[in-house]
């Protein structure tokens, strides 16, 4: 009988060293998994913030660029009204003068230099063509004429422009065919 009793002692003390790590561990796996989602909570209201912060800047600078076009397209008016101001006075003017039109074109002329120097204040320049070589990614043939050179820019029909080395508008022209009429 003892032998019994120290054979269900044996039994026992195997059983249970074979369940404390199990506890053990399982109250650790408990812990780290408490922690886990502790940490899982900490990092998704971080995330959350973050992506809160984001969208108020993204709302801010879409302010701050609308009112920056608002402040330039202000200093490109008040320049075309000064331009338009001069266009009035030279419809205005005096027209039983005997020199009118010598007097209008000198007129015209000033207003186009004042557009201008508008213009080239906020970095609008325009191309030359004529007499150049035919470029597409600066200009778009609107006819072909016999002339000496082909290939060359002969007349421009409208003006070309760069706003800070960019393409603004593409210069509409007349190429030459290199074929002259006889």
């Amino acid at each position: 009988m003892e032998k019994k009793r120290s054979c269900k002692k044996n039994v026992e003390k195997k059983i249970e060293d074979h369940l404390a790590p199990t506890s053990k561990s399982k109250s650790k796996t408990i812990e780290e998994s408490c922690k886990s989602k502790q940490e899982s909570a900490k990092y998704l209201d971080q995330l959350k913030r973050l992506k809160a912060e984001f969208d108020n800047y993204k709302k801010r600078v879409a302010r701050e660029k609308e009112e920056l076009r608002k402040v330039a397209l202000d200093e490109v008016a008040q320049e075309l009204l000064e331009v338009l101001d001069n266009i009035q006075r030279a419809i205005c003017a005096d027209n039983n003068s005997a020199n009118n039109y010598q007097a209008l074109y000198e007129g015209v002329k000033i207003v186009e230099r004042q557009m201008l120097e508008c213009l080239s204040k906020k970095g609008i320049i325009p191309l030359e063509s004529v007499g150049k070589p035919f470029n597409t990614d600066f200009q778009e043939a609107v006819m072909v004429v016999p002339a000496e050179e082909e290939g060359i820019v002969v007349q421009e029909v409208s003006k070309g422009y760069l706003i800070n080395g960019r393409l603004l508008r593409e210069a509409k022209v007349v190429v030459g065919s290199g074929v002259e009429n006889e």
